[in-house]
């Protein structure tokens, strides 16, 4: 009896060994399959990347300090026809437009609109924060890295393995199809 219960413990720190070896790979493989060469040096050139351009922005600055207004200069005058000029500035010249009340009007109810300041730096954070096209851009790392991690995934490792074992006390009998055995064993 104690050799049966000897074989049982080998076999069961057999299986015991085999199974942590197949975690140990898997966990192996899972790690190693999840990490991406441009991940950690991506943040790092993004920010030396935006130093560089406000570095470049202030040198254009620093060689030209004096305020500059822009300017429209106008050549020549528009090919407009002489006889449509004037229906032209009545409709949508200077003075199509009345400029004595520019104030926002009334409200649905009928009650005057409130006027409320806004700071132009939260203007731009929720014009910025409303555009589709930036929330967009926010998934374009990810989506890049993710198509590198698939076009690297092309050069990885598969192992399979299959492992069948029987043991068959019996005899069988030869198969025969047409008058020709196909099992003679």
């Amino acid at each position: 009896m104690p050799t049966n219960q000897t074989n049982e413990s080998d076999r069961r720190s057999a299986k015991l060994r085999l199974l942590a070896a197949a975690g140990l790979t898997t966990a192996v493989g899972i790690t190693a399959g999840c990490q991406s060469p441009l991940s950690s040096r991506s943040e790092a050139d993004l920010h030396a990347a935006v130093i560089r351009s406000v570095e470049r922005e202030l040198a254009d600055s620093r060689r030209f300090p004096e305020s500059r207004q822009p300017q429209r200069i106008i050549t020549e005058p528009l090919p407009i026809d002489p006889r449509f000029v004037e229906q032209n500035n009545r409709d949508a010249g200077p003075g199509a437009y009345d400029l004595t009340d520019l104030g926002p009007g009334v409200n649905l109810y009928g009650q005057p609109q409130e006027t409320v300041g806004v700071a132009l730096e939260h203007a731009i954070r929720s014009a910025a924060a409303n555009n589709l096209a930036i929330q967009f851009a926010r998934f374009e790392p990810a989506i890049a890295e993710t198509q590198v991690v698939a076009a690297e995934a092309a050069f990885d490792w598969v192992l399979n393995s299959t492992f069948a074992w029987s043991a068959i006390d019996q005899v069988q009998p030869a198969q025969t199809f047409a008058g020709a055995a196909t099992n003679l064993g």
